[in-house]
C-alpha cells in the first residue's frame, strides 16, 4: 500500500511547534512524524505539499454537553444541584 507524505508543514504537539516538518500516513494512521529528510520514502508515495499549513496530530472533538437532552429546545431555566 502506498503511503502519503504531508510535507513542509508545521506540527503542533499541544504545547508548541515540534521540530518536524512532515507526516507519513499509511493505512489511515500516522506512521511517522519528523524531519522530511529523515522519513522513509518510496517512489509510490503520494506527496502533498502543505506549505503554510499546521497539523495537530491526535486532535479529537471532545466538546460535548452531557447535561442537555437532544429533545430539549433550550437549556433548563434552573440547573439541578447535588445535595
Amino acid at each position: 500500500m502506498a503511503a502519503t507524505r504531508l510535507t513542509h508543514l508545521n506540527v503542533w504537539d499541544g504545547e508548541g511547534f515540534a521540530p518536524a516538518d512532515a507526516l507519513l500516513l499509511s493505512g489511515g494512521r500516522i506512521q511517522a512524524i519528523g524531519a522530511l529528510a529523515d522519513l522513509p520514502t518510496s517512489p509510490s508515495d503520494r506527496v502533498i505539499d502543505c506549505s503554510g499549513l499546521t497539523a495537530i496530530p491526535g486532535l479529537i472533538d471532545a466538546h460535548v454537553h452531557l447535561e442537555l437532552s437532544p429533545d430539549d429546545a433550550k437549556p433548563p431555566d434552573k440547573l439541578a444541584t447535588a445535595e
